[in-house]
């Protein structure tokens, strides 16, 4: 008889172990406790930069192409330059340096053939003593001036007086 009070006894110690487990869901902890926090809103970088010719500013799309209006008023055998301000806009936090190279233009329209032009680098968003140099490294913040000299051929046709021309120049720009 003793042993079967001590297997009770012990199949009742087993239950009370088993129930207390379940009770706190296989943590073997004796208390839990909760809290709550408010959640936080993340937001990505903008690796953005823009080009702005006159007053009409752009980010420039991927590709690196953009689209100037042609030089107003030029007359046969006469240049005038077109400042295009290029920035770093990038609100990524940090330093964050960028190289941005002209590459290539081309001209659509009536005067399309007759048409020329040149890319260098200006300052403070005017083209006087333009350098011969298609690449600029801007920091954070940083602007620099391209400028798109366009030239009218002297041999342009009397019949071609008011007619206008686009110009689409390429851009590219990598992080240093």
């Amino acid at each position: 008889m003793k042993t079967m009070s001590a297997l009770k006894a012990t199949a009742a110690i087993g239950v009370a172990i088993v129930l207390a487990l379940l009770t706190v869901q296989g943590t073997l902890a004796l208390w839990t406790a909760t809290a709550t926090t408010t959640s936080q809103t993340v937001q990505s970088a903008d690796f953005k930069v823009t080009a702005a010719v006159g007053e009409n500013v752009q980010r420039l799309p991927a590709g690196g192409t953009i689209t100037v209006a042609g030089p107003t008023g030029l007359t046969p055998g006469t240049s005038q330059s077109t400042p295009i301000v290029v920035t770093n806009a990038a609100d990524a936090s940090g330093p964050f340096t960028i190289s941005a190279t002209a590459g290539t233009t081309t001209a659509t329209g009536a005067l399309a053939p007759y048409l020329s032009t040149s890319i260098g680098l200006g300052q403070d968003g005017r083209c006087t003593n333009i350098r011969q140099d298609t690449r600029v490294v801007l920091a954070k913040g940083a602007s620099a001036t391209f400028c798109l000299t366009t030239t009218l051929a002297e041999n342009t046709p009397a019949t071609f007086g008011g007619a206008g021309a686009s110009i689409a120049f390429t851009l590219a720009t990598q992080q240093q």
